[in-house]
Protein backbone atom coordinates (compact mmCIF):
# COMPACT_ATOMS: atom_id res chain seq x y z
CA UNK A 1 0.00 0.00 0.00
CA UNK A 2 1.87 3.43 -1.01
CA UNK A 3 0.46 6.74 0.40
CA UNK A 4 3.08 8.84 -1.03
CA UNK A 5 3.31 12.06 -1.80
CA UNK A 6 -0.28 12.58 -0.41
CA UNK A 7 -0.99 16.17 0.89
CA UNK A 8 -3.22 17.55 3.59
CA UNK A 9 -3.48 14.32 5.62
CA UNK A 10 -5.27 15.23 9.20
CA UNK A 11 -4.50 14.12 11.75
CA UNK A 12 -7.82 12.68 12.82
CA UNK A 13 -7.90 11.00 9.34
CA UNK A 14 -4.78 9.62 10.00
CA UNK A 15 -5.78 7.99 13.18
CA UNK A 16 -8.70 6.71 11.86
CA UNK A 17 -7.00 4.97 8.70
CA UNK A 18 -4.36 3.49 10.97
CA UNK A 19 -7.09 1.79 13.44
CA UNK A 20 -8.57 0.25 10.46
CA UNK A 21 -4.83 -0.66 8.95
CA UNK A 22 -3.97 -2.39 12.82
CA UNK A 23 -7.21 -4.41 12.73
CA UNK A 24 -8.24 -5.10 9.29
CA UNK A 25 -5.80 -5.01 7.12
CA UNK A 26 -2.95 -8.03 6.00
CA UNK A 27 -0.64 -4.87 4.02
CA UNK A 28 2.60 -6.57 4.29
CA UNK A 29 4.01 -3.15 2.94
CA UNK A 30 3.13 0.58 3.68
CA UNK A 31 4.87 3.52 1.83
CA UNK A 32 4.49 6.56 3.61
CA UNK A 33 7.19 8.63 1.16
CA UNK A 34 6.93 12.49 0.86
CA UNK A 35 4.19 13.14 2.81
CA UNK A 36 2.58 16.53 3.17
CA UNK A 37 2.10 18.33 5.35
CA UNK A 38 4.38 17.48 8.21
CA UNK A 39 3.96 13.78 9.93
CA UNK A 40 5.00 15.21 12.83
CA UNK A 41 0.98 15.59 14.10
CA UNK A 42 -0.02 12.11 13.28
CA UNK A 43 3.23 9.60 13.54
CA UNK A 44 2.48 8.84 17.74
CA UNK A 45 -1.08 7.16 15.67
CA UNK A 46 1.05 5.16 13.40
CA UNK A 47 3.53 4.21 16.62
CA UNK A 48 0.48 2.88 18.21
CA UNK A 49 -1.02 1.04 14.92
CA UNK A 50 2.20 -0.87 14.44
CA UNK A 51 3.14 -1.87 18.17
CA UNK A 52 0.36 -3.75 17.86
CA UNK A 53 -0.22 -5.00 13.65
CA UNK A 54 0.59 -8.61 12.81
CA UNK A 55 0.84 -8.12 9.43
CA UNK A 56 2.95 -5.18 8.02
CA UNK A 57 6.45 -6.36 7.16
CA UNK A 58 8.05 -3.41 5.59
CA UNK A 59 7.70 0.39 6.56
CA UNK A 60 9.26 3.21 4.12
CA UNK A 61 8.84 6.45 5.29
CA UNK A 62 11.56 8.29 3.45
CA UNK A 63 12.06 12.02 3.04
CA UNK A 64 9.46 13.23 5.56
CA UNK A 65 9.66 16.18 8.06
CA UNK A 66 9.13 14.92 11.45
CA UNK A 67 9.92 16.89 14.54
CA UNK A 68 12.20 15.59 17.03
CA UNK A 69 9.81 14.79 20.14
CA UNK A 70 6.78 12.94 17.79
CA UNK A 71 9.27 10.78 16.32
CA UNK A 72 10.84 9.99 19.30
CA UNK A 73 7.68 8.77 21.06
CA UNK A 74 6.82 6.96 17.65
CA UNK A 75 9.90 4.52 17.54
CA UNK A 76 8.90 4.43 21.71
CA UNK A 77 5.34 3.26 20.88
CA UNK A 78 6.58 1.13 18.15
CA UNK A 79 7.91 -1.52 21.12
CA UNK A 80 5.90 -4.28 20.80
CA UNK A 81 6.14 -4.79 17.23
CA UNK A 82 7.70 -8.03 16.15
CA UNK A 83 6.60 -8.23 12.41
CA UNK A 84 8.87 -5.22 10.76
CA UNK A 85 11.71 -6.50 9.12
CA UNK A 86 12.72 -3.41 6.64
CA UNK A 87 12.46 -0.05 7.95
CA UNK A 88 13.23 2.53 5.31
CA UNK A 89 13.29 6.31 7.81
CA UNK A 90 16.35 7.76 4.95
CA UNK A 91 15.91 11.41 5.02
CA UNK A 92 13.36 11.68 7.93
CA UNK A 93 15.17 14.71 10.40
CA UNK A 94 16.68 11.36 12.42
CA UNK A 95 19.44 13.21 15.12
CA UNK A 96 21.21 11.47 17.85
CA UNK A 97 18.31 11.82 19.93
CA UNK A 98 15.84 10.24 17.90
CA UNK A 99 18.21 7.39 17.41
CA UNK A 100 18.32 7.01 20.83
CA UNK A 101 14.36 5.75 20.71
CA UNK A 102 15.01 3.77 17.67
CA UNK A 103 17.68 1.62 19.01
CA UNK A 104 15.00 1.62 22.56
CA UNK A 105 13.14 -0.50 19.55
CA UNK A 106 15.57 -2.13 18.23
CA UNK A 107 17.10 -3.90 21.41
CA UNK A 108 13.64 -5.35 22.28
CA UNK A 109 14.49 -9.39 22.49
CA UNK A 110 11.83 -10.24 19.54
CA UNK A 111 12.51 -7.47 17.09
CA UNK A 112 12.23 -8.66 13.49
CA UNK A 113 14.16 -5.94 11.67
CA UNK A 114 17.05 -7.30 9.46
CA UNK A 115 17.04 -3.84 7.24
CA UNK A 116 17.02 -0.56 8.19
CA UNK A 117 18.25 2.44 6.25
CA UNK A 118 18.65 5.77 8.40
CA UNK A 119 20.52 7.51 5.36
CA UNK A 120 21.00 11.25 5.11
CA UNK A 121 19.92 12.30 8.37
CA UNK A 122 21.31 14.35 11.58
CA UNK A 123 23.25 11.53 13.11
CA UNK A 124 26.56 12.75 14.60
CA UNK A 125 29.71 10.67 16.42
CA UNK A 126 27.81 10.85 19.60
CA UNK A 127 24.86 9.19 18.43
CA UNK A 128 26.91 6.48 16.45
CA UNK A 129 28.60 5.68 19.57
CA UNK A 130 24.94 5.09 21.26
CA UNK A 131 23.75 2.86 18.75
CA UNK A 132 26.79 0.62 17.90
CA UNK A 133 27.19 0.37 22.11
CA UNK A 134 23.53 -0.29 21.79
CA UNK A 135 23.15 -3.13 19.51
CA UNK A 136 26.08 -4.75 20.85
CA UNK A 137 23.81 -8.20 21.34
CA UNK A 138 21.57 -7.80 18.20
CA UNK A 139 21.72 -11.01 16.10
CA UNK A 140 19.01 -9.87 13.66
CA UNK A 141 20.05 -6.83 12.04
CA UNK A 142 22.00 -7.64 8.23
CA UNK A 143 21.91 -4.81 6.38
CA UNK A 144 22.13 -1.11 7.79
CA UNK A 145 22.25 2.32 5.39
CA UNK A 146 23.88 5.59 7.19
CA UNK A 147 24.97 7.23 3.96
CA UNK A 148 24.74 10.85 3.83
CA UNK A 149 24.85 11.53 7.92
CA UNK A 150 27.44 13.64 9.89
CA UNK A 151 29.45 10.56 11.24
CA UNK A 152 33.31 11.24 11.47
CA UNK A 153 36.27 8.78 12.29
CA UNK A 154 35.60 8.99 16.15
CA UNK A 155 32.25 7.44 15.76
CA UNK A 156 34.30 4.60 13.42
CA UNK A 157 36.11 3.50 16.38
CA UNK A 158 32.80 2.53 18.18
CA UNK A 159 31.08 0.96 14.96
CA UNK A 160 34.34 -0.75 14.19
CA UNK A 161 34.22 -2.46 18.30
CA UNK A 162 30.91 -3.55 17.65
CA UNK A 163 31.57 -5.14 14.26
CA UNK A 164 34.36 -7.67 15.48
CA UNK A 165 31.96 -8.92 17.89
CA UNK A 166 29.04 -8.87 15.36
CA UNK A 167 28.33 -11.62 13.31
CA UNK A 168 24.70 -10.72 11.89
CA UNK A 169 25.72 -8.00 9.87
CA UNK A 170 26.35 -8.31 6.27
CA UNK A 171 26.01 -5.35 4.62
CA UNK A 172 27.13 -2.26 5.68
CA UNK A 173 27.11 1.67 3.90
CA UNK A 174 29.07 4.71 5.35
CA UNK A 175 29.58 6.67 2.24
CA UNK A 176 29.00 10.43 2.14
CA UNK A 177 30.10 10.81 6.05
CA UNK A 178 33.00 12.76 7.02
CA UNK A 179 35.21 9.59 7.75
CA UNK A 180 39.25 10.38 6.58
CA UNK A 181 41.81 7.97 6.60
CA UNK A 182 42.20 7.47 10.58
CA UNK A 183 38.33 6.23 10.34
CA UNK A 184 39.17 3.83 7.89
CA UNK A 185 41.93 2.01 9.21
CA UNK A 186 39.70 1.66 12.01
CA UNK A 187 38.10 -0.91 9.86
CA UNK A 188 41.30 -2.67 9.47
CA UNK A 189 40.95 -4.74 12.67
CA UNK A 190 37.20 -5.64 11.86
CA UNK A 191 38.59 -6.84 8.11
CA UNK A 192 40.56 -9.48 10.32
Amino acid sequence: MDFSECVDVSRSTFAIFMEHFDKYCNVRYLTLDNMLPDLSTCIEELGLAFSSNKKCEVLSMRNNKIKSGPYGAFWLSMCGNHYLKKINVSKTDINDKVLASLLEFLQEETTAVTELDISKNQITDVGLKTFALGLANNEILSKLNMEGNHVRSEGCRFLADFLCSNTALKWLSLGSNKINNEGIMLFTYFLE
